[in-house]
Parts: structure tokens; C-alpha cells; sequence
């Protein structure tokens, strides 16, 4: 017997194994469900078992196994479609359910930080009712000094605007008089005019020579300006060991301030101590001025072996060490311009495309903060698009958060010297818009106070 017992518990074990796999757990389900009819007839149904059982096994056997019948077809659907196609079919539901959850938690939370903000302010205006706390005297001193610096912020504003206004009267009088004054040469020019004529001709002579002698001198200029920046880099090469012709050096200075050639220099009026005296920035582009410098190497054809476009490069960084001016690429231009813009950023407050936003705000502003560059760009000089944005508060009552509002503005740096020799950063155009924003409700009848 216990031979007995140990097949059918080897027996019981295998089935119970295969019944519990999910495929065919899912068939054997399937089968029954789609033929519960015949099983109820085999189990439960009229006459001898063994006509029962017969009438099963016809029924068995007279079906087509592959045929679309419920003896294989119809439950082996049914049991890929719940292993394979259910459970991306309950992942998608799940997906739905969880962002319709997320959207009702963040309304959730929503409501509980404004039942917060205003239990806050009730907060605070009970504490300011209250006479016997003892902050209450210094709350109200630091409210009053801040709205007496407010003010005086916003008299020499007035003072500034007012400045202005006066300036601008002052030039349209200047303005008329120099109309009036012109309209009186026009006349006398007219009477001259015939003995003009006759000095036309010595006048245009003089011009001649005049302007023979300034190009003389212009380029009596040119000329020290470029040697400057010549000895720097000869010197530099030398102590390196390395020497380079007089023509390669000029072509490296032609090359550092974006000339064609050093010929160029020469005949750029505009090449002198003068300009260079405006230059704040050089800005170079590294691919461009590697492709220069290896021309330049190549076209020397020396036997120093350490001369290289790199080498060059150092030498050119390490003169710039020396000079009061700043080479830069164009992230280190943005750089400087993010930084111009963090030190004067209060100033764009005064620009008429900001003061017409200001005005209808009732906000007094006294926060800027950068946001980020909008769009930098670099031809015949640097120009971006500053975004950033201003926030305060109410002008009636330092308490309230007044509206925010957004500022862009341009910031230029214009070409003093050939195609790469930039003057200091300034600001150009700005235009200021008031984000939207919510009202609050009218809380007055839970004894809050309300904003006229």
C-alpha cells in the first residue's frame, strides 16, 4: 500500500504543479467554462453512467481538434489573451488611474496651501491687533522705515525723471535756436553764394592737401599701435626660444582682431590708440583662429619643431595677461554679460518700456533677478536678449505681495576696433509685462482687511 500511496502522491503532485502554471491553470479554466453544458450532462445528467460517459466520449471525439470549436480553439484564445494581452491591458488602465490620482492629489494640495496662506494671514492680523505684544512696536517701526526708504527711493526717481524732463526742454530750446539760427546762415548763404563759387575751387585744393596730411597721420598712428601688439608676441616667442618672421607676427596680431591680413591693419583708419583705449573685450572663435594660426605656421616653414598653432595660442593668451583688455570665447561673453547684467540690473527699472508697466501695477518693485538668455548672437558685434523678472510689493501696504513682472532687455557690446575688439556691455531696448494673476476673494466679512 504505501507503493500506492507514493504514485499518487507523485501523481497529485505533478497535477497539482501543472494546474498551478499560469498558461495552463488558464486553459483548464477556459475548457470548463466553454463546456460546462457536457461536463453537467457527464456529472449530473439522466440515465446509466455508462451512457453518459458514452455520450461525452462522442462528443469528444466527433469534434475537429484545430477546428473553431470549444474543445481547443475557443479556450487556448482565451488563455493567451488573459497570460499575454490582460496585463497590458490592466498596465494601461493602471496608467490612467495613476495620473487621475496625481491630478486629484495636486488639487489636494493645492487647497491646503491656500487654507494655509490665509490661516497665515489671519494669523498676522491678529497679532498686529493685539497691543500687549511686545514685537508689535518694533513690526511697526521696521514697516515705517521701510515705506520712508521706499519713498525716498521713489523722490529721486521723481527727481531723476523730473532731470530729464528738463534736460529734454533745454535741448528742444537748444534745438529751436540752432533751426533759427541755421535759417538765418541759409540766407546769408544765399547772398554769398556767388562769391563762394569762386573760392570753390582753392577750397576743394586746401581739402586735398588737408586730407592727404590727415591720412598721413593716421597712419603715422596705425602703425606704433600695431607694433605694440607685435614686440608683445616677438618678446613672448623669445623666451620660449622660438622666433617668428616680422610678417608672421603681424599676420598673428591681423588674425587676433579678425583683420584678413596685417595689410589690413594698415589701411583700417580706425586702428589706432584711440579706438583701442575703448576696447574692454576680444573675442575670438576657436576654430576660426586655429584654422589662422596653422596657416601661419605653415607658411613660415621653419626648422623649430616646437613651433606650433598651440604654442602660438598660449603666447597669445599670455600677452593678453599683460593688456588691459579681455579675450574671450563666446560662453565667456555670456558669462560677462550675465554678470553686466547682475550689477546693473536695478537701472532697467528707469527704461520707458518698463515704467508704463510699473505704473499700471500699483507694485513698488525692488527685486530683479535674472532668468536666463533668450538668444546671444555675435555679428559685427555681441548682442542677447536678457529675460528676467521683478517682484514687491503693494504701494499701499508693505504686507501684501504686490504683482510680478516679467523684463526682457537687450544688451549690446558694439565693435571698436576691426571685426572682433568689443567696447563695455550696455543696455538697449527693455520692455516690461505684468504676469497675470488671480484676485483675491473679497475677505472682509471674516474681519480681513481689504485693498482699495
Amino acid at each position: 500500500m504505501k507503493i500506492l500511496d507514493d504514485i499518487w502522491a507523485s501523481v497529485s503532485g505533478t497535477a497539482k504543479l501543472r494546474v498551478s502554471d499560469p498558461f495552463i491553470g488558464t486553459f483548464i479554466f477556459s475548457w470548463v467554462v466553454c463546456n460546462w453544458n457536457h461536463i453537467g450532462l457527464l456529472l449530473w445528467g439522466e440515465g446509466k453512467v455508462s451512457d453518459r460517459i458514452d455520450t461525452f466520449n462522442k462528443f469528444i471525439s466527433g469534434s475537429e481538434f484545430f477546428a473553431f470549436n470549444t474543445i481547443f480553439f475557443v479556450p487556448l484564445t482565451f488563455a493567451v489573451f488573459y497570460v499575454l494581452a490582460f496585463p497590458w491591458v490592466s498596465l494601461f488602465f493602471k496608467f490612467i488611474l495613476k495620473a487621475v490620482d496625481g491630478k486629484l492629489h495636486g488639487q489636494a494640495v493645492e487647497t491646503e496651501l491656500e487654507k494655509v496662506e490665509k490661516q497665515e494671514r489671519l494669523n498676522r492680523a491678529r497679532l498686529k491687533s493685539d497691543p500687549d505684544k511686545q514685537f508689535l512696536e518694533q513690526d511697526l517701526k521696521f514697516e515705517i522705515d521701510r515705506k520712508l526708504e521706499v519713498l525716498e527711493h521713489l523722490k529721486e526717481r521723481t527727481r531723476r525723471i523730473k532731470n530729464r524732463a528738463d534736460e529734454s526742454a533745454a535741448a528742444l530750446a537748444e534745438a529751436e535756436a540752432k533751426a533759427a539760427e541755421a535759417k538765418s546762415k541759409a540766407r546769408i548763404v544765399q547772398l554769398e553764394e556767388s562769391s563762394r563759387k569762386k573760392q570753390m575751387d582753392l577750397e576743394k585744393q586746401r581739402f586735398n592737401v588737408n586730407a592727404a596730411k590727415l591720412k598721413s597721420a593716421m597712419a603715422s598712428q596705425r602703425l606704433p599701435s600695431a607694433y605694440f601688439f607685435m614686440s608683445k608676441i616677438d618678446e613672448s616667442l623669445k623666451s620660449d626660444g622660438v622666433r617668428l618672421s616680422l610678417t608672421a607676427v603681424g599676420e598673428v596680431v591681423a588674425a587676433i582682431f579678425g583683420y584678413k591680413d596685417f595689410q589690413a591693419i594698415m589701411d583700417d583708419e580706425g586702428f589706432n590708440n584711440d579706438a583701442l583705449s575703448k576696447v574692454e573685450y576680444v573675442y575670438y572663435d576657436s576654430e576660426e583662429l586655429a584654422s589662422k594660426l596653422e596657416g601661419i605656421v605653415f607658411g613660415e616653414q621653419s626648422a623649430n619643431e616646437d613651433l606650433t598653432s598651440d604654442l602660438l595660442f598660449d603666447h597669445v593668451l599670455m600677452m593678453f595677461e599683460d593688456l588691459p583688455y579681455i579675450l574671450l570665447d563666446l560662453d565667456g561673453l555670456e558669462e560677462k554679460c550675465v554678470e553686466f547684467f547682475g550689477d546693473n540690473r536695478y537701472s532697467i527699472l528707469d527704461a520707458e518700456g518698463v515704467l508704463g508697466a510699473i505704473a499700471e501695477s500699483d507694485t513698488i518693485f525692488d527685486d530683479v533677478e535674472f532668468d536666463h538668455l533668450i538668444t546671444v548672437v555675435y555679428e559685427r558685434g555681441f548682442a542677447a536678449k536678457v529675460k528676467a523678472y521683478a517682484q514687491g510689493h503693494h504701494r499701499k501696504d508693505g504686507s501684501v505681495q504686490g504683482r510680478t513682472m516679467s523684463i526682457v532687455v537687450d544688451v549690446k557690446s558694439h565693435l571698436k576696433v576691426g571685426s572682433r575688439a568689443l567696447g563695455e556691455f550696455e543696455f538697449f531696448e527693455a520692455s516690461g509685462t505684468l504676469d497675470d494673476f488671480h484676485e483675491p476673494e473679497d475677505e472682509t466679512a471674516n474681519g480681513e482687511f481689504e485693498i482699495s
